[in-house]
């Protein structure tokens, strides 16, 4: 067994019946899921690659912080079974939350609860590239000299090199619960993630329930479809900053410097005195004959933010 102290050799005792076959009763203690390699390596190995670039960094990072060996193969076998294993536990419902919308209380003692939803674009491997790394891993064995186990059949890539998928998120204002999950699937099995999720944590019984989403048409519709409990729904300051510096380099170009200024203060309105404020301040510019033109997206800002 691989483990985070090095390999050990374990000897036990097997029993066998006619009746129940064979049985290792120390296979109960050692676990017996991934005989070969232990719980903490597959953490730790699970940990290290999420911020590695590939597979083989992710086992060099292993190999030198921990001292324990594997290829760059087995972690990648290891790390997508583990993930199998996560995604297969949270549709049976085995994986409890730990937090409701009670807990999450705020300086002023009411309990608020941020909703949040995106698309993002997720690299994926093609069949070409499969094909490539499943050829190089054939070389490598030609190279060690040694027999192997033939490999598994091989399974088909994606048709895309990038696919988006729909993340869905709940969390209180100082991030400390935070429960986020995402699925592959299209806008109506993002909704109904929206609405499991915020059954597992109690969002009705929040005083306070906020969304703040990137004003795509579907996550609004999908919040009414699913009848989210949410007090208010509007769009997010990273998306709002990008809404505003679209309308700027419209009005002002790209490099201007009375167009960053004009930036920097729309956006220290937004965010210190709110929509009204903002909307009297954009009110109040003197349109220039190019302004004139971006009076529809300067608009369409307002509308956004609203």
């Amino acid at each position: 067994m691989l483990t985070i102290n090095g390999r050990v050799r374990l000897w036990r005792r097997r029993w066998y019946s006619a009746a129940d076959g064979t049985t290792a009763p120390l296979d109960r203690w050692v676990d017996a899921v991934e005989a070969s390699i232990s719980l903490g390596v597959r953490e730790m190995a699970c940990r290290l690659n999420g911020d590695s670039k590939n597979f083989d960094k992710a086992a060099g990072n292993l190999a030198r912080t921990a001292q324990v060996e594997v290829s760059g193969e087995t972690l990648r076998t290891l790390v997508e079974t583990e993930g199998k294993r996560v995604a297969q536990a949270q549709k049976s419902g085995q994986l409890p939350v730990t937090w409701s919308a009670t807990d999450c209380r705020t300086e002023s003692g009411t309990t608020r609860v941020y909703f949040g939803s995106d698309g993002v674009m997720v690299p994926l491997l093609t069949n070409a590239e499969k094909k490539a790394r499943r050829q190089k891993i054939k070389e490598k064995r030609r190279r060690c000299g040694r027999k192997c186990r033939p490999l598994p059949a091989a399974k088909p890539g994606a048709d895309q090199k990038y696919k988006e998928f729909k993340i869905v998120a709940y969390y209180d204002e100082t991030q400390k619960h935070r429960l986020v999950n995402g699925t592959r699937g299209d806008c109506d099995v993002a909704g109904r993630l929206m609405r499991r999720e915020a059954g597992r944590i109690h969002l009705d019984q929040a005083d306070e329930k906020i969304g703040n989403v990137d004003g795509s048409p579907w996550i609004r519709n999908q919040v009414q479809q699913q009848s989210l409990p949410l007090d208010a729904l509007g769009l997010d300051f990273y998306h709002l900053s990008e809404n505003v510096n679209k309308a700027r380099r419209d009005i002002y170009g790209e490099d201007s410097e009375e167009g960053q200024r004009w930036t920097g203060e729309v956006l220290h309105t937004f965010k210190h005195q709110g929509y009204d404020a903002t909307w009297q301040q954009l009110l109040a510019c003197q349109p220039t004959p190019h302004a004139a033109e971006a009076c529809g997206p300067v608009a369409w800002l307002c509308q956004r933010a609203a």
